[in-house]
């Protein structure tokens, strides 16, 4: 279930990496909460 939620954090992360960082550092934490 979680799976598909990790691959999509990930792949916008490196892709807007200079853009919305401080975001998805938001996304990695929901991540590891689920």
């Amino acid at each position: 279930m979680c799976n598909e939620f990790i691959f999509f954090p990930i792949g916008l992360k490196l892709f807007l990496l200079d853009k919305l960082f401080y975001k998805f550092d938001k996304f990695d934490l929901a991540i590891e909460k689920c």
